[in-house]
This record gives C-alpha cells, sequence and structure tokens, in this order.
C-alpha cells in the first residue's frame, strides 16, 4: 500500500471536515480513538468471529467496508501523532491465533493510545496488529487501498449532504 498517498488523502478528509464542521482548535485526539473502537467492532460484528452460537455466515463485502473505516480513524490519529508513512510501512504484522484474539489485541491496543503517555509506541502497536486482521481476513492490499479511496470519496459526499 502507499501509506504516504493514504495519509495525505486522510489529512485532506479530516482539514475538510474540520472545516465544513467549524472544529477548529478542538482536540478530537480521544473522540477518533472512540470511533477506531467502535469500527473495529463493527468489522467482528459482520466478521461474526464471537458469535459460537450462530450458524449466519460472515458478510466479508461489509467487512471490507468496516475494515476501511478502521483504517480512516488509523490514518487520522497517525496524521495527529506524526507518524511517517515510511515509519508504518516498516510494522510487521502481528498475527493472533484467531480472529476472535486478533479483534481483542487490537482494540487493547487502540485503547492504550488514548489513555497512556507513549501514544506513538501503542500507535505502532495498533498498525502490527491492524495488518494482522487484514491478514486474518484475507483482504489484500490493493482491495483495501481501493476499498479506501471509494470510501474516501464517499466521506466527502457525506459532508456535503449534511451527514
Amino acid at each position: 500500500m502507499n501509506y504516504q498517498k493514504l495519509f495525505e488523502a486522510q489529512r485532506k478528509l479530516d482539514e475538510h471536515i474540520i472545516n465544513e464542521k467549524q472544529l477548529h482548535g478542538q482536540d478530537l485526539f480521544h473522540k477518533k480513538v472512540a470511533a477506531l473502537l467502535c469500527e473495529i467492532q463493527e468489522v467482528s460484528n459482520e466478521v461474526r468471529d464471537f458469535k459460537y452460537w450462530s450458524l449466519k455466515p460472515p458478510n466479508m463485502k461489509k467487512a471490507l467496508e468496516e475494515t476501511v473505516d478502521v483504517l480512516h480513524f488509523i490514518l487520522s490519529l497517525g496524521n495527529d501523532l506524526n507518524i511517517s508513512s515510511s515509519t508504518v510501512e516498516e510494522q510487521p504484522a502481528r498475527v493472533y491465533k484467531d480472529l476472535t484474539e486478533q479483534f481483542i489485541a487490537l482494540s487493547y491496543t487502540a485503547v492504550c493510545i488514548a489513555i497512556y503517555n507513549d501514544k506513538k509506541m501503542y500507535y505502532l502497536e495498533t498498525i502490527k496488529m491492524f495488518k494482522g486482521l487484514v491478514h486474518l481476513l484475507g483482504f489484500t492490499n490493493e482491495q483495501l487501498e481501493q476499498a479506501y479511496y471509494k470510501k474516501n470519496r464517499l466521506n466527502y459526499q457525506r459532508q456535503e449532504t449534511n451527514y
């Protein structure tokens, strides 16, 4: 994935939202972490990995869309923390034994970004966990990047229609 282009696209979208919603000077960091946590759980809900009581199959199309929402907030937080695209590129995937553990670990590290002092370290752990999630879900970088730009365009349209 071209993280440099992704970070730039996210920076532009965030600036657009801040301008449209008149959020200048507001600290949105914890709101972004909260949104990230919600999006992680939305992916989990679509994948249905924890729903041992149900035979309903996962909705992988919707899971990809939700995974892209996770990526939007990861990129946004990375911009806030001045993380370089090359640093993100260098991070290896951290893959747990199954999706349930991966979701728990990813959620935990995302929470740590908000509550501990070493935000950059926990951010990089979150990147590793996110890459591991993408791996376990079987999505390619190309799928993720294409879906990101599609959702990015939709997010601009939503801003224009007072979403």
